[in-house]
């Protein structure tokens, strides 16, 4: 699946993402409190969400430097 809005989640901004489903969706709605219990309580989540910042790092200078 993917994921948008976790930014903000984490750095308590303004949410500049936005999604429009293609086809059958289901969602998760996650607040920030709920996203750092789960972070606190799985590592696993942690180094998930982590790892997905960094490949929209990457791709943000991929784009920036092309």
């Amino acid at each position: 699946g993917a994921s948008f809005g976790e930014q903000s989640l984490i750095s308590g901004g303004v949410r500049s993402a936005a999604a429009q489903a293609v086809g059958d969706t289901t969602c998760l709605e996650i607040t920030a409190q709920g996203l750092r219990d789960m972070l606190a309580k799985e590592q696993g989540i942690a180094t998930a969400v982590l790892e997905a910042l960094l490949l929209q790092l990457t791709n943000l200078e991929h784009l920036c430097f092309m």
